[in-house]
């Protein structure tokens, strides 16, 4: 039950493969000169545009809590203190032959 205008739609994609296929390097030029493109665009949006860019942390001092900050400095040495106490352990080799 595929009407006229669905037939005609699926003739003309197999007519597109059929010209990709004949044409191939034009086809593979078309294919690189359109990466070739959109890189340049993305390389425009994300480093050039973005070049006079200046962040607010690097214009401003950041304060920091006194208290959060020895809160941090304490998770910094458990964690530290964990780290040194896993080199001293010693494990079973599970792949030793005996």
């Amino acid at each position: 039950m595929i009407n006229d205008k669905t037939k005609n739609i699926l003739s003309h994609l197999g007519k597109i493969f059929v010209f990709v296929a004949e044409h191939f390097l034009f086809s593979l030029f078309m294919v690189i000169f359109s990466v070739i493109f959109l890189a340049n665009i993305l390389f425009y949006k994300y480093y050039i545009s973005n070049q006079g860019v200046i962040l607010e942390t690097e214009q401003e001092r950041i304060i920091i809590d006194d208290k959060a900050y020895n809160d941090l400095v304490k998770i910094w040495e458990e964690q530290d203190k964990k780290f040194q106490d896993s080199e001293s352990k010693s494990y079973l080799d599970l792949f030793k032959i005996r």
